[in-house]
Parts: C-alpha cells; sequence; structure tokens
C-alpha cells in the first residue's frame, strides 16, 4: 500500500567447522533476495540452533552457507564479522583469504563489503585494508551502521535484550 519492500535478513554466527565446540563464531549479515532465499536463511539458521550450537550461540560454517547459498546476498558485517576478525586478528593476508572464501559462498554478485565508522580506534585502518580489498576482489561496498534501536528512548529496552540473551543482569 505503501510502497515499502521489507528486506528480511539475518546476523548469523559463522565459524570455520560447526562441529568442533571450541570454534569461536563471528557476524555475517544475511539477507533474503527471492522467496528461495528466505527458505535457505530459515534452513540456515535452523541449522545453526540445531546443529551448531556452542557456547551460548547458534553458528554455521561456511561449507552450509555455500550449500543454502542460493537468493541470498552477504554483507561482511560489523568489526565483530568473520571477515574484520581475519584481518583484525591475523593481518591483511589472512583477510584476503577470508573475503575470497566469503565471496565463493554466494551467487556471483550476491557479496558486498561493509565498512563501518563508529569512532574506533581499529576502524579506520580496517576500512582501509577492505576497501584496497574489495578493490583487488571487484567486490561492491556498502556503507553501515551497527544500529539496534531507532529512537534513544529505545536504549533501556534494547540493554534488556541483551541482558537477556547473554544471561546477565541488567545491574
Amino acid at each position: 500500500k505503501h510502497d515499502i519492500k521489507p528486506i528480511l535478513g539475518c546476523e548469523l554466527n559463522v565459524c570455520s567447522d560447526h562441529t568442533v565446540s571450541s570454534r569461536e563464531a563471528q557476524h555475517l549479515v544475511v539477507l533474503a533476495s527471492s522467496q528461495r532465499g528466505y527458505e535457505n536463511l530459515v534452513k540456515l539458521t535452523s541449522l545453526g540452533w540445531v546443529e551448531g550450537y556452542a557456547n551460548g550461540k547458534p553458528r554455521i560454517d561456511l561449507e552450509q552457507l555455500a550449500a543454502h547459498r542460493e537468493g541470498l546476498v552477504g554483507l561482511s558485517a560489523c568489526m565483530g564479522g568473520y571477515l574484520a576478525q581475519e584481518v583484525l586478528m591475523k593481518g591483511e593476508a589472512a583477510g584476503r583469504a577470508a573475503m575470497a572464501r566469503l565471496r565463493d559462498c554466494f551467487e556471483p554478485g550476491q557479496f558486498f563489503v561493509e565498512l563501518q565508522d563508529h569512532g574506533f580506534v581499529e576502524q579506520k585502518p580496517l576500512n582501509e585494508i577492505l576497501v584496497d580489498l574489495a578493490r583487488e576482489f571487484g567486490l561492491p561496498l556498502v556503507a553501515s551502521n551497527d544500529c539496534h534501536y531507532l529512537e534513544q528512548k529505545n536504549s533501556q529496552a534494547q540493554m534488556v535484550l541483551q541482558c537477556i540473551a547473554s544471561g546477565t543482569s541488567l545491574t
């Protein structure tokens, strides 16, 4: 009625092997671009909870993502994302390998390198590396913000939800 098209998506936790419980998971934003994409997103979310749950988080691995990639669009996520963490923790060469793996998990043209600036010291050099790598791979960039609520008055509710999710007290 108002010419608004919803974009359904999820911030998935990805790791190198969902069967190893000690593997840490990092963020990856996945959006559905079609009905088939929505079905694959539901499948991946379910796999994370049923097969990959560890350390209090549902997780999938990149093999699972690639197997269910039809109709999906990927965004590399924030500084807590798989790609950013590879760059920050292991360097540019590891970031290059991670970018290639992520690109290959999606259909051609369906993976975007996400840039954010929240004023963190690491953000500027990270963004510079991500821009250089994206150009090297011919991948498009997208500027985003790590938003969790629309208005400041909703910040308390967001904090409560985070406490529930992490099993911690508001105090």
